[in-house]
This record gives structure tokens, sequence and C-alpha cells, in this order.
């Protein structure tokens, strides 16, 4: 109970701030289904993305976030409290997946940003890494496709929008093959 109330503290001033000072717009929220298994894929800029979308979504989700990040003093009582899930990128272990997997047995969220690590163009996309084909070959969840605009070189801006863009179930990606699953999946992300 206390740590939920932490989260959702920490959830209303994170939100106001980025109101105030980055103007923080949410398009398509009315997009998100308010129940069941989902995994949210989107772009990612810069180490804001992961607390932009947290304030800017109405349930709870659960970031696969690299393990180096938990052992940051500031980031790493975030990363925790908000219970992403630790993956080491040189050494993925069953155990990741494990995780995973439970989060979304018990319909709740997982977020994920494919390309492995911030990109530093935002007018295009890294190579988006294999695991979110790995996990929807195991867990056929609903994907909803999210844009972030504004986080990167954020201190030129002070204007940060997020665009959940789509639902894709997986039924939709039965004529892609699996190892091309998370490349359309960043098209998607980005295109227009």
């Amino acid at each position: 109970m206390v740590k939920f109330l932490i989260q959702q503290l920490c959830k209303i001033l994170a939100k106001l701030f980025f109101k105030i000072f980055f103007r923080l717009e949410v398009i398509g929220a009315n997009k998100i289904p308010e129940t069941g298994p989902l995994i949210l894929v989107s772009n990612h800029h810069s180490y804001l993305d992961p607390l932009v979308i947290i304030v800017s979504f109405p349930r709870k989700i659960h970031f696969i976030a690299k393990k180096e990040l938990f052992s940051i003093p500031v980031i790493g009582f975030f990363v925790k409290l908000f219970e992403s899930i630790p993956v080491d990128r040189r050494n993925i272990k069953p155990s990741t997946f494990k995780d995973v997997f439970k989060y979304l047995s018990h319909e709740e969220v997982i977020g994920i940003f494919p390309e492995g690590t911030r990109v530093n163009n935002p007018e295009k996309f890294g190579k988006a890494e294999k695991g979110i084909g790995f996990i929807l070959s195991k867990f056929k969840s609903p994907i909803l496709i999210t844009y972030i605009d504004g986080t990167y070189k954020w201190y030129k801006k002070f204007k940060i929008k997020v665009i959940f863009k789509e639902i894709i179930n997986y039924e939709d990606l039965s004529n892609i093959d699996n190892s091309q699953i998370p490349d359309f999946l960043m098209k998607k992300v980005y295109e227009n």
C-alpha cells in the first residue's frame, strides 16, 4: 500500500512537472484498453522516455530496462519503484522473459523500446532487437504502437508529445515472418 501511494505521488508530481515545463501533450489515450494484457512499443531518444510514458499512461506499466539502470542512485530508485524488469543485454536470461510473461498473464502492461537503446537520430529508427518477436511468439498480446516526440534534445524544444497511435493484434501479424516483426513494429512507430 505504501509503495502504491509513493508511486502515485511520484506520478502526479512528475506529470505536473512535464505539463508545466514541457507542455506535455498526450494524444490517443482513448485507444488504450482499460483491461487485459498489453505490450506498449515505443521509440527511444532520451532517458526521459519511460517517465514521460508512465505519467501519460492511465494503467500501471512495467518497462524492460537494462540492468545497469538499477544501480544508478536516482534512476535506480525509480526503475525499482515502478517495478521495471531488469535485462542484461549481453546475456539475456530466461528469467527476464519469465517476469514479462508473469505480468502479461496477470493482464498487466509491459513497456518495450525495441531499439534496445537510445537512438540519436529522431528521423529514423535503429535496428529493432529480436526480444519483442520472441515475447509475441510465446504470449500473443495486443501491441500499442506509441511515438514520443520532443525528448530528443529536450533542452532545445521544451515541448513533449506522446502519441498512442494504434493497437495491433497478434493475428494482424500472421502474414509477417517472425524475424521481421520487430522491424515492422518500429516502422509503425515512426510512420506518419
